[in-house]
């Protein structure tokens, strides 16, 4: 994306237009640069954008393996949002979720909280838990993809959005709830469905009643 975002600057910096479907595709472009340089960077950025793309379908054949052989990821899959890529990417990352006593602490680790400073009941401060960027991104990609699903999820952002809250701060909440869901599959080894919430406190409802898992 880097790459394609530096093309396309290259041509609008030159007064070119980009919009048309197969830009990226479309090498024959370069001729259009009176400016010798330009058209050498664009090239070149042609090239590199080639050579990502089929290394991308390299990495998207052996993400596809990865979900037939581990079942954590096609579990993780179940989740609105949670594309292959991602499930991959968070399963690899997580590794041993047992490690995160709870949602608080993997939502630390997935930077999606602050760390409110405050001293004498005055906030003089708030910063990110230190974490791994690259899950927050993954939380938020999902939260935007759900969003758009038909799903207990979007009605979830819905309903914060009535309440009055904004569409950032209601973006990041469904965040937070899908790596709930994402660190509760990969703990019980289970699949997500809508209804997976109240099966969740069934089972822990049952757990305290009878002292052990039923279900």
């Amino acid at each position: 994306m880097r790459f394609k975002n530096r093309l396309k600057s290259v041509f609008r910096a030159n007064g070119l237009k980009t919009d048309e479907n197969d830009f990226y595709k479309n090498k024959e472009r370069v001729k259009e640069f009176k400016n010798d340089s330009a058209r050498f960077v664009c090239e070149n950025l042609f090239h590199q954008i080639e050579f990502l793309e089929a290394e991308k379908i390299k990495y998207l054949e052996w993400f596809k393996n990865n979900q037939k052989k581990y079942r954590p990821i096609r579990n993780l899959m179940t989740i609105p949002g949670i594309s292959i890529i991602r499930a991959n990417i968070i399963t690899a990352i997580v590794c041993q979720p047992a490690r995160f006593k709870n949602k608080h602490n993997f939502w630390g680790y997935c930077m999606l909280v602050r760390h409110i400073q405050e001293s004498g009941g005055k906030i003089y401060g708030n910063k990110r838990v230190h974490g791994r960027r690259e899950l927050r991104d993954i939380f938020i990609g999902g939260a935007e993809s759900a969003m758009r699903s038909d799903s207990t999820l979007r009605d979830y952002y819905e309903a914060l959005r009535a309440k009055g809250t904004s569409h950032k701060d209601a973006k990041v909440a469904v965040a937070r709830k899908i790596a709930s869901l994402a660190l509760s599959l990969l703990k019980n080894n289970d699949t997500y469905n809508d209804n997976y919430e109240e099966y969740l406190k069934e089972r822990k409802l049952c757990f305290i009643i009878f002292g052990k898992d039923f279900f």
